[in-house]
């Protein structure tokens, strides 16, 4: 399952194409924004701006599970309406959320009453928590500033449902964790052929646990920056990484360190 699966972003879009018995009927350029939130309850998305267009703005889609409706299909992320209306010609059936690697590239919305669909093209400005200004300097984003509040937070529970003698191996995990969550969310964004983006992330992510654990020393550093660089090269590692990391503290248990090695050695 990619990566950006069940989760929340804002879209904008700043054109649009609208297709019929594939023939495209209408298109154009117009300021959309598309803000997806996920929660326990589903996927729901909102359109605003679209207010010429002939579609519901609003609607929650199941989330993506091995198990269906709501699937993974490659290209794309496919949400699909469980309640929908038949015979209602606003009413979407499903949502598409395409993707090339790990950015959104445009989303789709479909209804069946006729068969209709209408795409928006444009870029995402915020995912899963973070978001980048469009002031920002493009060769040096403020990471810390846009990050530190979402990390500490989570660190802070993550201490709370923990004693305060952690074994090192915690301490080295937060800082993979909140590393690869950071450069997942930048790069459903922007892109970041070179590298750039990747040390500054790491960099900022570890100096905000550092505050809560100052004895975190160099050699645990370098550890898990290793362990940092080798989940951004395997997506899949990461996405089960972050899956047991964060399953763990949303479930109030202790980090378990060797569980989630144990778990990527299986992949």
């Amino acid at each position: 399952m990619n990566f950006l699966a069940n989760k929340s972003f804002v879209f904008l879009a700043d054109r649009y194409e609208e297709w019929m018995g594939g023939a495209c009927i209408s298109q154009g350029p117009l300021s959309v924004k598309i803000t997806v939130e996920a929660s326990e309850n589903g996927i729901e998305f909102t359109v605003e701006g679209a207010d010429a267009l002939r579609m519901k703005k609003h609607g929650t889609y199941a989330p993506i599970s091995d198990s269906g409706p709501s699937v993974d299909l490659g290209t794309r992320l496919q949400y699909v309406n469980p309640f929908f209306i038949q015979e209602d010609p606003l009413e979407l059936i499903l949502v598409h959320v395409f993707y090339e690697g790990r950015k959104i590239s445009y989303v789709r919305f479909g209804m069946s009453y006729p068969d209709r669909i209408i795409e928006f093209y444009g870029k995402a400005v915020s995912f899963d928590g973070l978001t980048i200004p469009e002031t920002a300097p493009r060769k040096r984003l403020s990471f810390k500033k846009m990050f530190i509040d979402g990390i500490a937070d989570q660190y802070r529970q993550l201490l709370k449902e923990n004693t305060v003698s952690l074994v090192i191996i915690d301490h080295q995990m937060a800082c993979v964790a909140f590393s690869l969550k950071m450069y997942q969310s930048l790069l459903a964004m922007t892109e970041d052929p070179d590298g750039k983006f990747k040390d500054q992330v790491f960099t900022d992510a570890s100096s905000t646990i550092a505050t809560f654990y100052p004895i975190f020393g160099n050699e645990a550093l370098d550890i898990a920056k290793n362990w940092f660089n080798q989940l951004v090269d395997s997506p899949r590692k990461a996405e089960v990484f972050l899956n047991y990391y964060f399953g763990q503290i949303e479930a109030g248990e202790p980090i378990d360190g060797w569980k989630i090695q144990n778990a990527l050695e299986l992949e």
